[in-house]
């Protein structure tokens, strides 16, 4: 039965003759173990190929690119109905990929800051080594203050604040208090005055070469 079970693993049978039934036992224990562990690798190499992985393990099949671009065409403002009827889909399998799928998009709501004559200002703040954080955390505890981020730059800036004021006055008198500061270093802000435009196919480009 040995000898059998040696010749469907692509042994010859007969030059193995010489051998105990004692090694004869373990040479087949040890060509057995190594057929399954390379048919095992085989397999996970075959489904890799045909389920490629990408960011953090996450897969994405076709469908789930498409429905992708969706959600960020409509800035995630899109019913499941809607996606179920454009992919051709069922509406539960819809729910069930758009659950997963959120974990790839940012979508947040804003004001309309102009309708209420208000300003969307954005400060860069350069500040001595070690300091930032400590910075940024104060600056986040002021009026006004949206949001603050630490960065990195080639020019040396550590904090982005989000800002909504009013007036030409309460811009400089915000970045007077920030230059008061112990460790700023240098400070300047930023206005959009107007949108001039968005380029979408960069971002679905991405998902397409995922």
């Amino acid at each position: 039965m040995l000898l059998q079970g040696m010749e469907k693993l692509g042994i010859n049978a007969k030059s193995l003759e010489s051998l105990t039934l004692e090694q004869l036992h373990d040479l087949f224990n040890r060509l057995n173990k190594l057929t399954l562990s390379t048919s095992s690798s085989s397999h996970s190499n075959n489904q890799k190929e045909r389920y490629p992985l990408h960011v953090d393990g996450a897969i994405l099949s076709p469908i789930d690119k498409h429905m992708l671009k969706l959600l960020l065409a409509s800035n995630g403002d899109v019913s499941s109905m809607t996606l179920s009827k454009e992919l051709g889909i069922p509406l539960t399998t819809v729910q069930r990929r758009r659950k997963r799928l959120t974990e790839f998009l940012d979508v947040s709501c804003s004001l309309a800051l102009r309708k209420f004559d208000l300003r969307s200002i954005t400060f860069f703040i350069a500040a001595e080594n070690g300091m930032s954080t400590n910075i940024a955390k104060e600056i986040l505890t002021w009026p006004s203050v949206i949001s603050v981020a630490r960065t990195l730059s080639n020019n040396n800036i550590d904090i982005k604040a989000d800002v909504v004021l009013k007036t030409n006055k309460e811009i400089i008198d915000f970045s007077e208090k920030v230059k008061m500061m112990p460790g700023v270093k240098e400070l300047f802000w930023t206005e959009s005055i107007e949108l001039i435009g968005k380029n979408s196919d960069v971002l679905y480009s991405k998902i397409d070469s995922t």
